[in-house]
């Protein structure tokens, strides 16, 4: 007879705390919600942008045009990647913290798309 041990993918660490235990935290998934869009601006910015602008032009350039907040709405997308993957794996203080997180994000666009609009009549 073989001598070994049925390892499970969910297997506790030392402390005794599972990989969800460990990960399953409302905290992890706002900061995910809110550092993944600022990657995805800045991505975009240095796909397109690098050479002609530095970034806080950029984002003033893209205030001037009326854009920031759609933006700002485009780079919130792969929140949903995100939220779709830990829903999956039953992460729900994470999924809880990404639609925080996502809900800062769409405050601030519509805040940013009514400042723009006052500031264009003005």
């Amino acid at each position: 007879m073989e001598n070994s041990k049925n390892y499970k993918i969910n297997e506790t660490d030392h402390r005794g705390k599972s990989m969800k235990q460990k990960f399953d935290k409302q905290n992890i998934g706002i900061i995910l919600g809110l550092i993944l869009p600022l990657l995805t601006t800045f991505l975009f910015y240095s796909v397109r942008f690098i050479g002609d602008l530095s970034y806080y032009e950029f984002l003033v350039a893209m205030f001037d045009l009326q854009s920031l907040g759609k933006l700002i709405s485009v780079c919130v997308l792969p929140n949903l990647f995100v939220f779709l993957i830990a829903l999956k794996m039953n992460y729900l203080w994470v999924v809880r913290g990404i639609i925080i997180a996502t809900v800062v994000y769409f405050v601030v666009g519509a805040l940013f798309g009514i400042i723009a609009k006052f500031s264009s009549n003005v």
